[in-house]
C-alpha cells in the first residue's frame, strides 16, 4: 500500500472558554506516522478518550480533520464532529470515551480518502494532514485538573491495535501552555 501520504497526526486540545478559545497539543508520535491514513476505514475509526471522570466529553466535543493539497489545485478539507459510541470505567476517578464519525461524515472521508488514494496511483504528490482536535467547556464539580492526564488513542482499521496520540499528558500544562490556569465548574454556567 502507498505510505508516501504525509501524515502529519495529531491531537490538539481546543479549550472553548467564555472569553477565548486556544489550541493546544503536540505534534504525531512516529507510531502514527508509519500508519497510513490511506489504509484508514473512516466507518470503523475510532478515537478513544481517557480522561478525569469529571470532564464531560458530549458528542461533537471531538472533531476529525483530514486534508489533501496538490500544487496547482484548491486544497480539499473534510472536517466532522466525532459521536460518543461508548463509555467505559477506567482507573478510580477516570473514565474512557470512544468517539465515531456518523455515518455521512464516514462517506465524506472515505470520498477523499478515495481522491487521494487516486492521485496517489497515478503519481501524483501532495500533502496530507490527519488531525485530532478536543473542546472543554468546563469541568464537574469546579475540581483543579492541574495534575491529572489525559491519553488519546486512535484506531484506523478493526483488530489494529489502537495508536496513541497523546499518553500520560497532564491537564494542567496543556491548559498553561495556553495561559489558562483552569476550566470553569459546569454548575455555574460555564
Amino acid at each position: 500500500m502507498l505510505r508516501r501520504f504525509l501524515l502529519r497526526a495529531f491531537c490538539c486540545a481546543v479549550l472553548a472558554l467564555p472569553a477565548a478559545c486556544s489550541t493546544i497539543g503536540g505534534g504525531g508520535p512516529q507510531a502514527l506516522e508509519d500508519a497510513s491514513p490511506l489504509d484508514a476505514d473512516p466507518h470503523a475509526l475510532v478515537v478513544a478518550l481517557t480522561k478525569p471522570a469529571a470532564l464531560p466529553v458530549e458528542d461533537g466535543d471531538l472533531a476529525l480533520s483530514l486534508s489533501w493539497a496538490v500544487p496547482g489545485r484548491d486544497a480539499q478539507e473534510e472536517r466532522a464532529g466525532l459521536q460518543v459510541a461508548r463509555r467505559l470505567g477506567a482507573a478510580p476517578g477516570r473514565d474512557t470515551v470512544e468517539l465515531v464519525l456518523a455515518p455521512d461524515d464516514a462517506e465524506r472521508m472515505s470520498a477523499l480518502l478515495s481522491e487521494i488514494r487516486a492521485d496517489k496511483q497515478k503519481g501524483i504528490e501532495g500533502k496530507g494532514a490527519f488531525s485530532v482536535s478536543f473542546t472543554a467547556r468546563c469541568v464537574d464539580g469546579g475540581f483543579d485538573l492541574a495534575d491529572m492526564v489525559v491519553d488519546v488513542a486512535l484506531t484506523l482499521q478493526p483488530g489494529e491495535p489502537a495508536i496513541p496520540l497523546l499518553k500520560n499528558s497532564k491537564f494542567g500544562a496543556l491548559l498553561a501552555a495556553r495561559g489558562i490556569e483552569r476550566l470553569p465548574d459546569c454548575g455555574r454556567g460555564a
